[in-house]
């Protein structure tokens, strides 16, 4: 669906870019299935394309604060040497307040520069994409460190991607929120179905067994009968707790951890 959805809009987004290498970023990206894997891949995907040698995406929260960030081209030995990652302050938080490209042949050179933590590697170079998601600001993207520089190519190449991305975004939120709908329309559904069939034909059970408990004449399987009834609506009573469970909470291994129980408990009342 996301695939579909996204290549439908590639030749508006692409425009007269004729770079196989965009096709290929582009085709990658809108190809990833859940929104991490469409983020992860756009970071990637732009680094490859534009021969960057690292590659972020920050995500934006509350009060223009960065509350994710993605990364490629750093070991994990130098991610845990600098330690917090960043949250939006110097050229980052001018990208977020700006929302518009930046290109810089030096980063230190930009009157907003922060510098850079202990341990972390040199960056000069750097190129600063907004990603837009249903018309609003979703995150940045930041490529540092090509050699010569980012050309006019790559910063078309990088804006073209990253307005895939945010379609591709949309679409996968869409995607999230439909599938949420269909596990709390399928819990509504069980719940139902336990209510209006299982405990229904529990009761016809139970009812049918009281029945021929008063019919019998030996005491001990009327005894046996009566225990069995009881049983059952000690069940019933498990199901209705499991019912209202099912419907208050989507914690799936709860809910499955009890049904097990149930099966067990009914398996015992027969």
């Amino acid at each position: 669906f996301i695939f579909m959805a996204c290549t439908l809009n590639f030749g508006f987004f692409i425009g007269d870019i004729d770079r196989p290498e965009l096709i290929e970023a582009a085709a990658a990206v809108v190809g990833a299935g859940d929104l991490e894997q469409v983020l992860r891949s756009l970071v990637a995907e732009a680094k490859a394309a534009t021969g960057a040698r690292y590659a972020a995406l920050g995500v934006i929260g509350e009060h223009g604060v960065l509350t994710e960030f993605l990364h490629e081209g750093l070991t994990d030995e130098q991610t845990a040497s600098i330690g917090a990652l960043p949250t939006g302050k110097g050229v980052l938080g001018t990208l977020v307040r700006e929302k518009r490209t930046i290109r810089l042949h030096s980063i230190a050179d930009h009157p907003d520069s922060y510098g850079f933590p202990p341990n972390h590697p040199p960056m000069r170079s750097f190129l600063g994409v907004p990603v837009a998601a249903g018309g609003r600001a979703f995150g940045n993207l930041y490529l540092t460190e090509k050699d010569g520089g980012f050309t006019d190519d790559d910063v078309m190449l990088v804006e073209a991607l990253s307005r895939i991305a945010g379609s591709a975004v949309t679409t996968a939120r869409l995607q999230e929120r439909l599938r949420s709908m269909a596990v709390g329309e399928d819990r509504e559904r069980i719940a139902r179905d336990l209510h209006d069939s299982v405990i229904q034909d529990l009761f016809a059970v139970g009812l049918a067994l009281q029945g021929i408990a008063e019919r019998v004449t030996d005491p001990t399987a009327a005894s046996t009968i009566e225990e069995s009834v009881d049983r059952l609506d000690l069940v019933v009573e498990s199901l209705r707790a499991y019912i209202f469970q099912l419907r208050a909470t989507g914690d799936r291994g709860q809910l499955d951890d009890r049904l097990q129980e149930l099966v067990s408990r009914m398996g015992s009342a027969y």
